[in-house]
């Protein structure tokens, strides 16, 4: 049957050959070789020892099989020479000798039954003796024998005395037998006392050298040994490192015996899937001189031994070989069929390709209905167990267990292997992978499944009737798979995505829309991770989604602060989530109001927020409705209640408000109450917020009854179920606002329909915010409310700062210094700045290159205009007054202020004295605007040409209130800095006049005089007017 079922690959040829030639060398150079087979679980490695011992058998179909021909050939004359096989599993041997020896004594029975058997255990010596004695006499022999016989049956010491029979029949029996352990021990208490450890095995090194020289006198020239197991016997064992040490050592002796050239040689082959180490790594924790230790046993005899790598990509064709191959042509079109329309769904198809091996669409069509991911995830979990399940019988039995049900365009799912390996009570390896598995198990059983089961209304007793269509199976299959994530470390279940798990289960997760898969396990998913602590969802569309197999009874220190879970905490809590989401800070409280600041049409605004239960008159008092001058007010109602209120309480106590005619720019959120699951989880979320809130302290004190290794993870656990819980509680509470479809499981929809946003100003009907989350809609909100109140507002698109406007001054004071208002071309750096800022706001018109200020461009013109025409003087303060319909900022009211007075030519008075305003700080509300008194024509120009001359001052040479106050104000000042300076000089050449030989007529006395005079003039608190025709007039 093993020939029949075997399946040559050309991988599996090469490593035949590889094994032949190794065999070959060894009893060429007559030295012993060691060959480990390493493959990955379902590499085939036991069905290829098996066939090489075949081989080396002489077994003619074996030789015949196809695809060995040509190695059989190659390797004709080594396989001429006679060599005795033993085969060898190790699981449960007691030491390597005890196997190895005893394995070799029945074969030699097997194959060679009348040959006498060498002496391989230490109680064959003693036999020996024991016979050479009897010979001299056997009633003598016996005598002696029988009269320190133990007596331990129930028979007494009649039935135990020992005849020729039954001494004969003991010491034929194999090593372990009863009967001859107990003769063993009768003739060291009698005859043989000097013999002290008759029961055991000769030494490894002695055994193998009495093995060799016994084949050999049996006409072999090789021993070959087919040691299955042993790496997996050895791994099974490494918490006792004595005993890895010691039976680890044993193994190189197979290579290596220290005493000389054996008689014949041993060629051992080796199955390995692991590396030794790589077990010992995940399994241990010694440490210093124990691990060091032990890894050089490990790499003693590891270096020693060849190694044949055998692929597991060998297993697509052996199990459409033997498993897999359709009946038919029909059947094969069927298949194909299949595939394309799988390859169709690339999310589905790249996610089940994934594989270690980087399998193709022809290794998918091989191992279909499964799938490369799947065959992968089989691999390794089989790795990790003590005897291997091939993979062949795991897939057969999936197989099996669909064949009433399953249909050809069905996958079968990775999930189905948390059954068939985790759940099927096989034990792994180690015992850290024996807790994973444990953990796995269990988190399962009892917190999974029973959320699983509750999530559909069902009881355990439900599941066995159910349809295999339901959707609880189709949940259960999500639940393993994320198991499985947690056990195998395989590219398939890598970093898995809401995506990938649909993927990995395709066909099991039902959606509205094709391709929407994610959002449906998101949606399933999430709920859980609210209830199950283990269980972590990213962020994000597609998020990664993991579980923490941990075994911690995290759960246990919840339960010691269940007294914090009071209504006072749940509104503290709900209050800061709900601030959270506005953005808004929950302590930046003045008077148990809360400002929130916002951009809203480029400008900085704000609206004062307070929480309350709004119905409460005493926890609101009617004083906090008003709201503060022109800022709006929104007061947000928690979605609970104490008793039987429901929020139609608080919609009607507006309602009253309204009728005791309070008008305030108010408005309520008065949102629907959550559900009592919901209302539960807010309750459970105080508890985990109390314990890892702030600095954690409230966790460490909490803690204290869990080992303190037990502690981290249990944390970890706690800020899962944390995070989950919020994520839900977030999700709940915008449907509860109002910003998302209602779910029933979520919000309590019993009270029906009522307005969510009552408001006490009347000019104000407020339509239901939009926004994907809670900050979205009260930013929508604050809009309407804004916009109501400044309908006319500019549209900036962004927050328009004061160097934004104060830059637009400058371009506006260049523009109007030109003939035609038109500034071209405008620098590029400044382009986005004056389309973005003046543009809006009607302060000129910044085109494709350039910017034009001018009647035309500037509307706000005829405004102020109308204004100028009424009575009495024209003040900033009455200019800012027409500007509040449209809510600007004092800085943008002060620009448009500013640039209508260079349009129109406009100078600014305080107290009846014209001012030159320079910045937008300087339009203070007492200044008053007003046509300017010029000079004449031939008085401006002197005026600019001796400003210029004498005091250093470039002024624009158009006649204007602007220009005349650059003038006026600059000369002044430059008067008042140098009067001073000039009296000085002049009462220094009077004084000294005689001296120097200066008459009074000298022209250098009489400018000192002329220039005192005059600097001393204008240095006087004139207007600018007065100071313009002064220093025009002035004789010089």
């Amino acid at each position: 049957q093993t020939v029949a079922e075997y399946v040559v690959t050309d991988s599996l040829a090469k490593a035949f050959d590889e094994a032949l030639g190794l065999v070959a060398l060894g009893l060429k150079t007559r030295q012993d070789r060691g060959v480990f087979l390493h493959g990955d679980f379902g590499s085939g490695k036991s069905h290829f020892m098996a066939v090489l011992d075949l081989l080396l058998r002489g077994d003619a179909s074996a030789r015949a099989m196809p695809g060995l021909q040509a190695t059989v050939a190659k390797h004709e004359k080594s396989l001429a020479e006679k060599v005795l096989t033993v085969e060898y599993h190790l699981i449960g041997a007691e030491s390597l000798e005890d196997r190895l020896f005893a394995g070799y004594l029945a074969r030699v029975r097997q194959v060679h039954p009348d040959a006498q058997l060498p002496l391989l255990h230490k109680s064959d010596a003693l036999f020996a003796d024991a016979a050479n004695r009897r010979r001299d006499d056997e009633a003598v022999f016996f005598a002696a024998l029988n009269a320190g016989a133990t007596a331990d049956s129930g028979w007494g010491a009649l039935a135990d005395r020992w005849t020729p029979q039954t001494y004969d029949r003991a010491v034929s029996a194999p090593v372990g037998d009863s009967e001859r352990e107990r003769l063993a021990s009768d003739l060291v208490a009698t005859m043989f006392t000097g013999y002290t450890s008759a029961g055991e095995w000769l030494d490894i090194s002695d055994g193998l050298g009495v093995m060799t020289t016994h084949a050999k006198s049996l006409g072999y020239d090789g021993l070959v040994l087919f040691l299955d197991e042993l790496v997996l016997w050895l791994a099974s064992r490494l918490n006792d490192q004595k005993f890895v040490s010691e039976e680890g050592s044993k193994v190189a002796k197979l290579v290596e015996t220290g005493i000389g050239q054996r008689d014949i040689p041993i060629i051992s082959f080796v199955a390995r899937q692991r590396e030794l180490q790589d077990f010992y790594a995940e399994s241990t924790r010694a440490e210093g001189a124990q691990t060091s230790a032990v890894g050089d046993t490990f790499r003693y005899w590891e270096n020693r031994f060849d190694t044949i790598i055998l692929k597991a990509s060998n297993l697509p064709d052996i199990a459409q070989r033997r498993l897999l191959t359709p009946v038919d042509q029909r059947a094969t079109e069927a298949v194909a069929e299949a595939l394309a329309t799988l390859k169709a769904n690339r999310v589905s198809w790249d996610a089940l390709m994934r594989d270690e091996a980087q399998s193709d669409e022809v290794a998918f069509a091989k191992v279909y209905p499964f799938s490369p991911a799947l065959v992968d995830t089989l691999v390794f979990l089989s790795g990790l167990l003590q005897r291997e399940r091939t993979a062949l019988k795991v897939m057969a039995l999936l197989l099996c267990e669909g064949r009433t049900s399953a249909r050809i365009t069905q996958i079968i799912p990775v999930a189905a292997l948390f059954d068939a390996i985790v759940m099927s009570g096989l034990q792994p390896l180690t015992e850290s992978v024996r807790v994973q598995f444990d953990n796995a198990r269990r988190l399962y059983t009892e917190r999974m499944r029973p959320v699983l089961l509750s999530s559909h209304g069902l009881q355990e007793r439900d599941v066995d009737a159910l349809e295999p269509a339901h959707a609880f199976f189709a949940d259960d299959r999500l639940a393993k798979t994320l198991l499985l994530s947690a056990l195998v470390n395989v590219p398939a279940l890598k970093d898995l995505t809401a995506s990938k798990l649909a993927a990995l289960n395709h066909g099991s997760v039902a959606a509205f829309i094709p391709g929407t898969e994610a959002v449906a396990v998101l949606a399933k998913v999430r709920p859980w991770a609210q209830q199950i602590g283990e269980l972590e969802v990213g962020d994000g569309a597609d998020p990664v989604i993991k579980v923490v197999l941990a075994g911690v009874d995290y759960e246990s220190v919840l339960n010691l602060v269940q007294s914090e879970d009071t209504p006072g905490a749940r509104r503290n809590l709900l209050r800061r989530m709900v601030f959270e989401q506005f953005g808004i800070e929950d302590g930046n409280r003045i008077g148990g109001v809360t400002p929130m600041s916002f951009v809203w049409r480029g400008t900085r605004r704000r609206v004062d927020v307070l929480f309350g239960n709004i119905r409460d008159a005493n926890a609101l008092p009617q004083d906090v409705f008003r709201a503060e001058g022109d800022t709006w007010r929104l007061i947000v109602d928690y979605p609970f209640d104490e008793g039987n209120h429901v929020p139609h309480e608080d919609v009607d106590r507006f309602e009253d408000l309204r009728a005791e005619s309070l008008e305030s720019r108010t408005v309520g959120w008065v949102p629907r109450f959550l559900s009592a699951a919901r209302q539960e989880d807010l309750g459970t979320l105080v508890l985990l917020e109390h314990l890892l809130g702030g600095a954690g302290d409230q966790f460490e004190a909490n803690a204290q009854h869990l080992p303190a290794d037990q502690r981290p993870m249990a944390r970890t656990l706690l800020e899962n179920k944390r995070k989950a819980a919020r994520d839900k509680l977030e999700s709940a509470l915008k449907q509860a606002y109002g910003v998302a479809a209602i779910d029933p499981k979520d919000v309590d929809t019993s009270h029906g329909d009522f307005s969510m946003w009552p408001t006490l100003w009347p000019e104000l009907d407020v339509r239901p915010p939009v926004g994907a989350t809670l900050g979205d809609a009260m930013l929508s909100l604050a809009d309407q409310m804004l916009g109501e109140q400044y309908p006319k507002h500019p549209m900036f698109e962004t927050e328009v700062r004061a160097a934004d406007l104060t830059a637009v001054l400058e371009y506006v004071r260049e523009a109007v210094g030109k003939p035609d208002g038109r500034i071209d071309p405008v620098e590029n750096t400044a382009r986005p700045r004056l389309r973005r800022v003046a543009n809006p706001l009607q302060c000129g018109q910044m085109y494709e290159n350039h910017y034009v200020f001018s009647s035309a461009t500037f509307p706000w013109r005829n405004e102020f205009v109308r204004l100028e025409g009424q009575p009495g003087d024209l003040t900033v303060k009455a200019l800012r007054e027409s500007l509040k319909p449209w809510g600007l900022t004092r800085e943008a009211q002060s620009l448009l202020i500013l640039s209508w007075a260079l349009l129109q030519d406009k100078q600014f008075l305080q107290h009846g004295v014209s001012v030159r305003v320079h910045g937008l700080k300087d339009v203070t509300d007492e200044l008053v605007l007003s046509d300017p008194q010029l000079p004449s024509e031939e008085q401006w120009a002197r005026a600019q040409e001796r400003a210029a001359v004498l005091f250093g001052l470039q002024v624009p040479p158009l006649a204007s209130a602007a220009n005349l106050a650059v003038l006026g104000q600059g000369v002044r000042g430059k008067a008042q800095g140098w009067a001073a300076a000039c009296a000085r000089l002049q009462n220094a050449l009077e004084a000294h006049a005689a001296t120097l030989g200066v008459a009074e007529d000298s022209p250098r006395l009489v400018t000192a005089r002329s220039a005192a005079v005059l600097v001393s003039q204008l240095a006087q608190d004139h207007d600018d007017l007065t100071t313009a025709v002064m220093l025009a007039d002035a004789e010089l």
